[in-house]
């Protein structure tokens, strides 16, 4: 990045987010500090960290509240904000939380403390009266233009229910996510074949065709759509071809649960469960992953965004994505959109969801696998997708940048 700050003491942005290695929200905190540790001193509430205050190299690790409670780190925000002389604050959560933070971090204000959220929508409003949690921010962050189209709608349907007032909103916008394309990009010193071999103990790895699903293991990923299509598809394949899943720390009883899926597929033998190890690897043992795998499927009931699709088209491969919530916005026109099969209403969200048609995954799978001439076209075109300069991390960094604190630019 190309910002400097010649300033002595640096202004202050304390970070709430995630802190678990490996995980979606982590990452992109990881990846975006990097890019602003020159302009901010940056301080990291890390949710689920329980060591002691830790400097890194682009930010200080804080606990959040290592005797137990205040899970969400409100609390400890609030006062540690007031303690190093915040001039803002970062939430990086999901939508229906961030009534959690409203009563301890809205007194900030008073203290000129700029409060700021980066959320994700993973699916369609169906009471808009959640939109009323997020009014207490000054500003609040989207993903992308989809989302932000779903919330101001939904806020324009709650006040004209609500008769709520107008100033009482925050300032809406959207910034993307980067793909990091130094770490995630086709290994240069080994071909995909040589990587097949090393990663997948299977008979003729190096010509087998493997198939990708890099969700964790959870209701709203809907793994088993991705089992349900590969095991329709897999009588058609012309060529040998495995389902690669790697869905890391997964809890006993999800790993039973997911393992007798497996086992009832009817394909068994054709699907690999954590190849790498059943715990989260690094970046580059991860690009690796990506780069031996030849297809990326998500079917997802839901999506904010869904960084591993676009960490593994940067290492070249082909991508079926929802044609639903964020994928069927941000992946138009370049990887595989697949059309919707039903609405679904979860427990654990309030967001409408959707199903991908399993038919129209499996037909797509065939096609890849079959056609090695429309594997590459789209392989191409999902790559030269992810490297515009919209998902560059300086560009985005710069944008963030302007945000928390617009007297830096």
């Amino acid at each position: 990045m190309q910002f400097t700050n010649t300033r002595h003491n640096k202004p202050t942005v304390l970070a709430v987010g995630l802190y678990v290695s490996g995980t979606g929200f982590t990452r992109v905190f990881q990846t975006l500090f990097a890019q602003l540790h020159h302009l901010f001193d940056i301080r990291w509430m890390g949710i689920g960290y329980k060591g002691p205050v830790t400097q890194h190299e682009h930010f200080t690790l804080y606990p959040v509240n290592a005797n137990g409670g205040d899970i969400y780190g409100a609390y400890g925000a609030a006062e540690l904000a007031s303690q190093i002389n915040a001039k803002s604050v970062l939430l990086l959560t999901d939508f229906y939380l961030l009534k959690n933070y409203q009563q301890q971090l809205e007194p900030l204000k008073e203290q000129a403390v700029k409060l700021v959220a980066y959320v994700p929508v993973d699916g369609y409003f169906t009471n808009t009266a959640l939109t009323g949690q997020c009014f207490f921010l000054d500003e609040l962050v989207l993903y992308n233009q989809w989302a932000l189209q779903e919330v101001e709608n939904a806020i324009e349907e709650y006040k004209a229910v609500n008769s709520a007032n107008v100033d009482e909103q925050p300032v809406l916008s959207y910034i993307y996510h980067g793909t990091d394309t130094s770490v995630f990009a086709a290994a240069v010193n080994k071909n995909r074949q040589q990587l097949k071999t090393e990663l997948f103990t299977v008979p003729d790895a190096a010509n087998s065709i493997f198939i990708l699903n890099a969700n964790r293991y959870n209701e709203r990923k809907d793994i088993e759509s991705t089992i349900a299509a590969f095991a329709k598809a897999c009588p058609q394949f012309n060529t040998s071809a495995y389902l690669c899943l790697h869905t890391p720390s997964l809890q006993p009883g999800l790993k039973e649960k997911l393992q007798d899926v497996i086992e009832k597929s009817g394909c068994k033998e054709k699907i690999l469960l954590n190849p790498l190890g059943d715990t989260y690897c690094t970046n580059e043992q991860l690009a690796a992953l990506y780069t031996a795998c030849d297809i990326g499927v998500n079917s997802s009931l839901g999506e904010g965004w869904g960084m591993i699709s676009f960490e593994h088209a940067a290492c070249g491969a082909a991508q079926l994505v929802p044609g639903h919530t964020a994928p069927g916005s941000l992946w138009k026109d370049a990887g595989i959109l697949l059309h919707v099969q039903k609405s679904i209403q979860l427990t654990t969200n309030p967001f409408l969801m959707c199903s991908v048609n399993t038919d129209m995954l499996a037909q797509e799978l065939v096609q890849l696998i079959n056609d090695a001439v429309y594997r590459n076209t789209i392989s191409v075109n999902c790559l030269q997708h992810v490297n515009k300069d919209v998902f560059s991390w300086e560009k985005i960094a710069a944008q963030w940048a302007e945000k928390l604190a617009p007297a830096l630019i």
